[in-house]
């Protein structure tokens, strides 16, 4: 027992040592793959809007939310370094678990606590941590050694309640639910570990992320792990969806990085949640239930999945560095859905690439009805690679307030289907009964063979529909019809401010748009097209602390489209 304590002691002291040698970073962000990361919370790539758990830093905001914490101020997040933390070292294990074990239903972990899986342990019902012992000083432990981890029955598989725990290198053989976190929870780590389901129909996550009024979910890292067959990659019954991450009611302040998806019921990523009877008791008004903070960077989607990224009730989400190699089933990623809960505000999709699926690239859901009432939700569109959706960009449907909501289309290259069958949509669709406040499509290639006439899309390329826009400015943008048909760049515009200069109809000239390489060749008539910047890159720093432009290339002469 002496023995014991010790090494607890001795882990506790290097854990400190460590974070406070970790802070002492300048936790700087590189340019998209610019080398190794600079940044003190060990990411494996620099991800535009993407900050670091950084306790020193004064710039992330306290949010929309007044009683939202400050991260420097709130307890324990003192040098929270969780993705550079080192794994302990196998005499630190103060217990184990081997091949064919049975976990305990519960585990009580002690301050310092290192559980150790050295085989595939087992679980018949949910095994409940108890991590209110651990501290930042001496984090708690759940680590898989080699192959270990746990193949469980029960869904979930295992819950946590508690402060600074780590699962480290875990195989989770689950059903659908792996990790839960509840009520009141900090400080919870996730990484380096494999969570894969059984593929069978019903709901659950993955790591599913869900607090309480009273008691929120705070400061949670998921990286670096591997998901697959949550739940049937074809599609499970309706309302039984289960999902690879949900940070849902009462979570703040949730970074999603570096994580592989393979197949799954629902979405990788869903942010909100759907429908509920509580929000036709008033709760729709209840902006506070929302997640608020969320970041999902460097992600690589391998497998079919509903979506890749659904927002529904939440604030402040960055989308960035993802890459989405397989087609999804239904639109890659939804920026915004008003239609599926009450109002949403600010969503980032930066420096994406982007691939397929049975619906948009990128869309925003309105709620036609206004059930829930005037929305105000403000979306920004920028530096992705998007190509062979079905459609590319739809903002649709929504009844919102005159001074919001704003839309930002922002330097990206967009792609359609360049063999049959061409899409019967225009590239961008905006549809009827939304009002906004200002749009701006700013230095975007829309590239390839379109044939929005006769189609739901309107008859050219930018279709809004005749829906009422304050603002609407449409410039240095680059079009292009591969059959060289060239169909009208806007249509349906109905502002009370106009501005439209600078757009060109010209070949892009990428250099193999047959192998996707989309950056531009020589010559291209996109390179180094255009200065112009856009006051979304400001309102960015003023919420997040962190510049955008020059880690895209936007901070000077630059091209038009994604290629910087």
């Amino acid at each position: 027992m002496a023995a014991r304590r010790a090494a607890k002691r001795a882990l506790g002291l290097f854990a400190v040592l460590f974070l406070l040698a970790a802070c002492q970073g300048d936790g700087g962000t590189n340019a998209v793959d610019d080398g190794p990361p600079t940044e003190t919370c060990g990411f494996a790539g620099a991800y535009p809007g993407v900050p670091c758990p950084d306790p020193d830093t004064t710039t992330l905001p306290t949010g929309i939310m007044p009683q939202l914490p400050v991260p420097r101020t709130a307890p324990g997040w003192e040098g929270y370094q969780p993705v550079a933390l080192p794994t302990p070292a196998p005499e630190s294990c103060t217990v184990s678990y081997a091949a064919g074990d049975a976990l305990p239903r519960t585990l009580v972990l002690a301050e310092g606590e290192v559980v150790c899986l050295t085989g595939m342990a087992t679980a018949a019902r949910t095994v409940q941590l108890d991590a209110r012992a651990c501290s930042a000083a001496a984090p708690c432990w759940i680590v898989g050694r080699g192959t270990g981890g746990l193949s469980s029955s029960a869904s979930p598989a295992i819950t946590v309640v508690g402060q600074h725990v780590i699962f480290d290198g875990l195989q989770l053989n689950v059903v659908r639910s792996g990790v839960d976190l509840l009520p009141g929870s900090a400080y919870v780590t996730v990484r380096h570990s494999t969570i894969v389901g059984d593929g069978s129909d019903g709901g659950g996550a993955g790591i599913d992320i869900t607090g309480a009024a009273a008691a929120e979910i705070r400061y949670v890292m998921i990286y670096g792990n591997r998901f697959d067959r949550i739940g049937p990659s074809d599609g499970g019954p309706l309302g039984g969806e289960a999902h690879q991450v949900r940070p849902s009611w009462y979570a703040r302040y949730v970074w999603i990085v570096d994580n592989v998806f393979g197949s799954s019921d629902g979405d990788a990523v869903q942010a909100g949640n759907s429908k509920t009877p509580d929000q036709r008791r008033n709760e729709g008004l209840n902006a506070v239930k929302s997640p608020h903070y969320v970041w999902i960077a460097g992600n690589r989607q391998e497998g079919v999945s509903e979506n890749f990224v659904d927002l529904k009730n939440s604030y402040h989400v960055v989308v960035s560095s993802n890459v989405v190699a397989v087609p999804v089933r239904e639109t890659v990623i939804i920026l915004s859905q008003d239609g599926e809960g009450f109002w949403t505000g600010y969503h980032w999709a930066i420096a994406n690439r982007l691939v397929g699926g049975g619906g948009e690239c990128i869309g925003v859901r309105g709620n036609e009805s206004n059930f829930y009432g005037t929305f105000y939700d403000y979306n920004a569109v920028i530096a992705n690679v998007a190509y062979d959706c079905r459609g590319l960009l739809s903002f649709q449907s929504g009844n919102s307030a005159g001074v919001g909501p704003e839309t930002y289309v922002l330097y990206n290259t967009f792609v359609s289907r360049i063999e049959p069958p061409y899409t019967t949509r225009a590239p961008v669709y905006k549809a009827q009964n939304r009002q906004e406040k200002r749009v701006e499509f700013i230095g975007n290639i829309f590239y390839g063979n379109f044939n929005p006439i006769g189609g739901s899309g309107g008859d050219s390329l930018i279709a809004a529909n005749g829906y009422r826009i304050e603002t609407f400015v449409a410039r240095d943008n680059l079009y292009y019809q591969v059959d060289g048909v060239e169909f009208p760049f806007l249509s349906g515009i109905d502002a009370g401010t106009l501005e439209v200069s600078g757009n060109l109809h010209a070949d892009p000239r990428f250099v193999d748009e047959a192998g996707r390489n989309f950056a531009l060749a020589q010559g291209s008539p996109a390179r180094n097209a255009t200065d112009l910047g856009s006051s979304a890159f400001d309102l960015f720093q003023r919420f997040y602390g962190l510049d955008l432009r020059a880690p895209l290339g936007l901070d000077g002469i630059h091209n038009i489209g994604a290629a910087q």
